[in-house]
């Protein structure tokens, strides 16, 4: 399958706008997915406006951004929780460790399915620096050139603006309050205001608390998606340049510079984070070796926090 079939699959999904204009605020995630733990049907019933304190509309947008993340999925009866949600909140309950955001954040950079916009701008967007309106030009262009139609300029200009306010720290922002609450990614500090205010860009270079075990479940989703498969892994190799621009990559999702990425490797390497892993360069291309059986991205993560909890 060649990266245009790939980027046709990816874009054949139409989930776009379904956030209702609301981002993420902090909490809803956890409150999502507890109130379906004993009613599947609490989104679809009337009392769920008078249990949150809100309206429709933000009803609906909290029950997708808890599918967007991955914490309940739809079923037959309703919703229920996913083995990600159970395993993050049986962790982190109140979702209070850095860690925890990071795995949040891949989750929904990487969901091509319920997250198109936030999928492609992590894994594809190449500009220095964007706008709405560039944003919206790009993304068109990619569907023009890919054969799948386009969608509806208003949903991406509403996904942008969505994507601004989950990554972008707005704080300062002279604008109404509501409007400006941040949510929890905006600590990641991804997305940064560029000094024309009209514009932003993605902050390149090392991230302030992504811990060596985050970028190894990154590789292993990346290898994962590369191989169309989500069974286990057993010994594997993935050169440098595919770890920094390839879609999963962590270069790619954490936005971090090859510079950074070594430092991240290297402790992987020597701390046995993925098992036996080393370097080779082979023609002057590195290459990561990993020597392995069964390895699962869930077990990365469990070892982080098992690690965590023992401090």
């Amino acid at each position: 399958m060649t990266t245009d079939d790939l980027l046709k699959e990816t874009f054949s999904y139409k989930s776009y706008g379904r956030h209702e204009t609301f981002h993420l605020r902090t909490g809803w995630l956890r409150k999502g997915f507890e109130k379906i733990k004993n009613d599947p049907n609490f989104f679809n019933d009337e009392f769920a406006i008078e249990e949150f304190g809100v309206g429709k509309n933000m009803i609906n947008a909290i029950r997708y951004w808890c599918q967007a993340f991955d914490v309940i999925t739809s079923s037959k009866n309703g919703y229920v929780q996913t083995p990600f949600g159970e395993m993050i909140f049986k962790e982190d309950k109140y979702l209070e460790d850095p860690f925890s955001d990071w795995l949040l954040h891949y989750t929904l950079a990487t969901n091509f399915q319920l997250a198109p916009t936030f999928f492609w701008a992590f894994n594809y967007l190449g500009l220095k620096e964007f706008n709405a309106d560039n944003f919206i030009r790009s993304l068109n262009a990619l569907h023009t050139r890919l054969g799948v139609k386009e969608v509806r300029e208003a949903s991406i200009l509403s996904d942008f603006h969505i994507f601004i306010q989950t990554y972008c720290d707005r704080s300062n922002e002279k604008k109404a309050s509501d409007d400006i609450l941040d949510s929890p990614f905006s600590n990641l500090e991804l997305v940064m205001p560029s000094q024309d205010k009209r514009n932003y860009r993605f902050k390149i270079g090392p991230k302030r608390d992504l811990p060596a075990e985050l970028i190894a479940y990154a590789i292993v989703k990346q290898m994962q998606y590369r191989l169309k498969s989500s069974e286990p892994l057993s010994n594997f190799q993935i050169n440098l340049e595919a770890l920094l621009w390839e879609p999963f990559s962590p270069g790619m999702v954490f936005k971090l510079d090859g510079e950074s990425l070594i430092s991240s490797l290297d402790k992987i390497c020597q701390d046995r984070i993925l098992g036996n892993a080393h370097f080779s360069t082979s023609a002057g291309i590195k290459q990561l070796i990993v020597t392995c059986k069964k390895l699962e991205p869930i077990n990365v993560v469990n070892k982080f926090y098992e690690k965590a909890i023992t401090k």
